[in-house]
């Protein structure tokens, strides 16, 4: 569990995708009218992730595994 960013207007539960290259799909996010809202960041164990919105609002994030 994280705290809730300040910028979101109330708690909630985010969908989390598995992406091979979360840098290639966060650009992919802004092409389609999406926002990246936070990252691509590197987790604790080496995973990214991204925070975003899709065109109509919902929030959403992408996450790449760590290298093995």
């Amino acid at each position: 569990m994280f705290n809730k960013p300040p910028d979101l207007p109330a708690p909630c539960w985010i969908l989390y995708v598995r992406v091979p290259d979360v840098a290639a799909a966060a650009s992919q996010v802004t092409a389609m009218g999406g926002t990246v809202l936070s990252g691509p960041m590197e987790m604790p164990g080496g995973a990214l992730v991204a925070q975003c919105t899709a065109p109509q609002g919902t929030l959403f994030a992408i996450h790449q595994t760590a290298p093995s």
